[in-house]
C-alpha cells in the first residue's frame, strides 16, 4: 500500500524535515558577461519515511537496503536560481534506507545558476555565488528544508578549475530562511549555499597587464625619436590602436552595466595609459609642426 505520490508521515500534520548539504566537485564556467555560474554538485538529502520501517529480528538483522530513487517518495526540492536552458530531472541513484526509516539520497548535478559577478576589482576579485533549494509545492508545515552542522558540506576536486580556487574548509557556507511568496500564505523555507571562490591573477597579468605595461613605456619611446625619421606620430598612433584593441578583450568579458567597471579599466593601467599616448600623440604632432617651421621662412610665435 506504499504510494510514492504523497508524504510519508502517518499523520498528515506531521512535518517532514529534509537536511540538504552539497559537495562541490568541479567548477566548470563562470560567465561575467551573462552573470551565470556552472558547476559540478553531489546533492546529500535526508529525511524520515514513517512508511520504510522494519524489525530487524524479523528480517535477519539486515540494516539498511538500496531502493531506486524513482520508487519512493523524495522531496520536490528545486534550485530557485536556476539558468539552464531547461529544467531537468535529477539522475536516478539509489537511496540508502535504513531499518528506522531514515532515508539518505545522494546523486550528482551539472548545475547553472543566475551569479551577480561584481567585477571591480579585476583580476583580482574574490566572487561568491548562491545555490537556492526550495520545495515547489510544500510550505514549511508540510516540508522543512534544514540544513545540518552535522550534515557538512565538502570540496572534492576531482579535477582542479585553472582559473577559480576554492577553500576545502571554509569554501561553502549555509543559511536558511522562511519566506512569503505571492502565491500562499503560508511560509516557504529555503536553504542557501554560498561557494566563496578566488580567481587566479597570473594568466591576466601575463596576457593582459604586464603587455599593457610595457606599451605604456614604450609610448615614452616618441619623445626620444627624431622627427627626421618621420614616424614620431606613427608610433603613438600604433601605440593608441593596440591599447584599444586590449581594451576591447577586457570589455567583451564584463558585463554592459556601470556598476560593473573594473577598476583595472578606469584608472589603473589602461585608463592612465590611454591618456598618456594621448598626450605624446599631441605633443609629437607640435613638435613636427616646430620643426617644419624652422625649416621654412615661417618663424614660430615667440611664447612657443
Amino acid at each position: 500500500d506504499y504510494d510514492k505520490t504523497s508524504r510519508p508521515v502517518i499523520n498528515d500534520s506531521t512535518t517532514v524535515k529534509v537536511h540538504i548539504a552539497i559537495s562541490l566537485y568541479h567548477i566548470l564556467d563562470t560567465n561575467e558577461r551573462e552573470q551565470t555560474f556552472t558547476c559540478m554538485l553531489a546533492i546529500r538529502q535526508k529525511w524520515r519515511d514513517e512508511y520504510l520501517k522494519w524489525n530487524l529480528l524479523k528480517f535477519d538483522n539486515v540494516t539498511s537496503v538500496k531502493i531506486p530513487s524513482d520508487s519512493i517518495w523524495t522531496p520536490d526540492l528545486v534550485i530557485q536560481n536556476f539558468a539552464g536552458d531547461k529544467f531537468n530531472d535529477y539522475m536516478v541513484t539509489n537511496t540508502k534506507v535504513d531499518s528506522d526509516g531514515a532515508v539518505l539520497w545522494l546523486f550528482p548535478a551539472l548545475i547553472k545558476t543566475y551569479c551577480t559577478l561584481n567585477v571591480k576589482y579585476f583580476p583580482f576579485d574574490t566572487q561568491k555565488c548562491n545555490i537556492t533549494f526550495i520545495s515547489w509545492t510544500h510550505h514549511g508545515d508540510q516540508l522543512d528544508v534544514l540544513y545540518s552542522e552535522d550534515f557538512n558540506n565538502s570540496v572534492y576536486y576531482i579535477s582542479k578549475n585553472q582559473e577559480w580556487s576554492v577553500d576545502v574548509n571554509t569554501g561553502i557556507t549555509a543559511y536558511r530562511q522562511a519566506k512569503k511568496y505571492a502565491c500562499c500564505a503560508e511560509l516557504y523555507p529555503d536553504v542557501t549555499f554560498t561557494i566563496h571562490m578566488r580567481r587566479g591573477s597570473l594568466f591576466y597579468v601575463i596576457n593582459l597587464i604586464a603587455p599593457c605595461f610595457l606599451i605604456f613605456l614604450i609610448s615614452f619611446l616618441g619623445f626620444f625619436l627624431p622627427v627626421e625619421s618621420g614616424e614620431k606620430v606613427n608610433l603613438e598612433i600604433t601605440i593608441l590602436l593596440a591599447l584599444v584593441v586590449f581594451l576591447l578583450r577586457v570589455g567583451e568579458s564584463m558585463p554592459p552595466t556601470p556598476d560593473s567597471i573594473p577598476i583595472l579599466g578606469i584608472s589603473m593601467f589602461f585608463a592612465s595609459t590611454m591618456v598618456m599616448v594621448s598626450i605624446a600623440l599631441v605633443m609629437a604632432v607640435i613638435v613636427t609642426n616646430i620643426y617644419a617651421k624652422r625649416n621654412s621662412t615661417e618663424k614660430c610665435p615667440e611664447w612657443v
